[in-house]
């Protein structure tokens, strides 16, 4: 597992913890686990609440999966500052959002369509490729050390 760290979603400080990405989500929501010490941390911080109640695991670990909103967080770099990479992924959608659309209509142009409208379920599969090459731009980024 890679170490990351990450938050919890309901936690309004948006204090930083650090742990182990399973490279799995639940509901949207990165699976993690952390060893002894961060995990008495967080119960420290959380106060005794029952869902906190979390068994160590074979590998030493607690995890916190399957049930946690918890999200992995990066550090950008030029900012110093900690964004969900979700919103760095937002970030990159909206930038090359532009540039797509430009290419699109020169393409309907090309071929005599005269304007842009689709139907929802053609709109949400061009939304999801736009995702997709975000979400690719990210990894680059982040293959590449930028983030």
């Amino acid at each position: 597992m890679k170490k990351v760290k990450f938050t919890f979603n309901y936690d309004n400080d948006n204090d930083v913890w650090e742990g182990y990405a399973h490279g799995t989500t639940w509901n949207g929501w990165d699976n993690v686990s952390v060893d002894e010490k961060e995990h008495k941390r967080i119960e420290e911080y959380f106060g005794n609440q029952p869902e906190m109640d979390i068994e160590k695991g074979k590998d030493g670990l607690y995890s916190y999966a399957n049930g946690f909103t918890t999200s992995i967080v990066i550090v950008k770099m030029e900012e110093n500052r900690w964004l969900k990479e979700e919103k760095i992924i937002n970030e990159i959608e909206k930038i090359q959002h532009d540039a797509i659309q430009y290419a699109i209509a020169k393409v309907q142009e090309k071929y005599g369509m005269d304007h842009g409208d689709c139907s929802p379920s053609l709109d949400m599969e061009f939304k999801e490729v736009f995702t997709a090459l975000a979400k690719c731009t990210y990894k680059q980024l982040k293959e590449n050390e930028y983030l």
